[in-house]
């Protein structure tokens, strides 16, 4: 594992993200409560906008303790009933098979360099859990050797050209194209930066609590079958 200190390429400034959060996870019928610990190991592009590069890591952290905090984390390969969702005011994150702690720090890695957009790379991440025992997982690496691609995911026709982990927005869900929906008729999982972190046009304005903005679909489970 790189030090802390080392830089990642010749001429770039490596830095650093700590952050711990809760979340659920759907593992068989069962939500589990976990509490993760995550360090990010980012490189910041030389000879990019540092402006944009603050704005970008600013929105990483938003992200991390805005909507992964306290979401849950379920399986699309789980057949079943999804109407219990309707009923939560949890965010969910949609992920490709059980969400163990390896899958978790992939996407949560592959969704940061999203949110990176090029100019915040994530150089490697690690991650422990509070039943891991002290045993932590670090990756390095091109996380789509690990995850679906988006036909293999939503199938061959979709939505959106790239799964949510791998677009840049605030969103953690997709949605597979039905027999008889529109694909030019997108469903409103997009969620935009600007609207999630809107800041008041005048100065002197009360400051705003940012609204988290939650699809309003009917999320459909993609089963084996």
């Amino acid at each position: 594992m790189p030090k802390r200190n080392e830089t990642y390429s010749e001429g770039s400034v490596g830095t650093t993200l700590a952050s711990n959060h809760k979340l659920m996870r759907m593992m068989g019928n069962t939500l589990i409560m976990s509490e993760c610990y995550f360090d990010f190991n980012l490189d910041v592009i030389p000879n990019s906008p540092k402006a944009k590069q603050a704005e970008v890591i600013t929105r990483m952290k938003y992200w991390l303790d805005n909507m992964l905090e306290n979401c849950i984390v379920v399986p699309m390969n789980r057949p079943g009933s999804v109407e219990w969702m309707q009923e939560l005011d949890n965010l969910m994150m949609f992920a490709p098979s059980d969400p163990n702690d390896f899958l978790i720090q992939v996407i949560v890695h592959a969704k940061l360099q999203a949110i990176g957009a090029g100019l915040v790379n994530i150089a490697s991440s690690h991650m422990t859990t509070d039943i891991s025992n002290g045993f932590g997982i670090w990756f390095q690496g091109d996380p789509d050797e690990l995850l679906p691609a988006q036909k293999d995911w939503m199938g061959e026709v979709t939505y959106f050209a790239l799964p949510w982990w791998h677009r840049g927005d605030a969103g953690m869900m997709d949605v597979p194209v039905g027999p008889e929906d529109d694909v030019r008729n997108k469903p409103d999982i997009i969620v935009d930066w600007h609207m999630l972190m809107e800041m008041p046009a005048v100065a002197d304005t009360e400051t705003k609590t940012a609204e988290i903005i939650r699809p309003s679909f009917k999320p459909r489970i993609v089963s084996d079958d």
